[in-house]
């Protein structure tokens, strides 16, 4: 697959804003099972753009679950990109940092012996924290991330 830079993952995005939800569904699974398969680094990550302009939750979990899943199809070091993309998209203010909770084990897991990675996981998550409840749920869970120096609650 070749496309001029950034054409194909507007295209994407155009393509799965104006389907209904049913086909968008299935274009995501579609650009997915492409995503898997793509071995150009450029085209993946233009790909993994369109991914991410998702209108539903639902599929931005997913996404982030593939990446964390060690059969998603995701390199290792594509993972902080792809969580990066995720936190671009509006919608990721509603779930990014609780998503790091509940899938800390599973983030770890797969980025055991890659900290700087891990890092950058961390920092996209955090990026959008805006309200106490949840800079109090990351001060009070902070001991997950202590041996990490992008926190820097005193």
């Amino acid at each position: 697959m070749s496309c001029v830079t950034g054409i194909l993952s507007l295209a994407l995005c155009a393509t799965i804003f104006h389907k209904g939800f049913q086909q968008k569904k299935e274009v995501l699974f579609q650009i997915k099972s492409l995503y898997k398969n793509e071995d150009d680094a450029e085209e993946k990550d233009n790909l993994m753009k369109g991914l991410t302009c998702a209108q539903k939750i639902e599929h931005l979990k997913g996404i982030l679950r593939m990446a964390v899943d060690k059969n998603g199809g995701v390199p290792v070091q594509s993972i902080s990109r792809i969580f990066n993309r995720v936190a671009l998209n509006p919608l990721s203010n509603d779930f990014l940092t609780h998503f790091l909770f509940e899938n800390w084990k599973a983030i770890c897991n797969r980025l055991k012996n890659h900290e700087r990675f891990l890092q950058r996981v961390i920092g996209a998550c955090l990026l959008n924290m805006h309200s106490n409840a949840e800079i109090m749920l990351v001060r009070t869970n902070s001991f997950m991330f202590h041996s990490f120096s992008i926190l820097f609650f005193t």
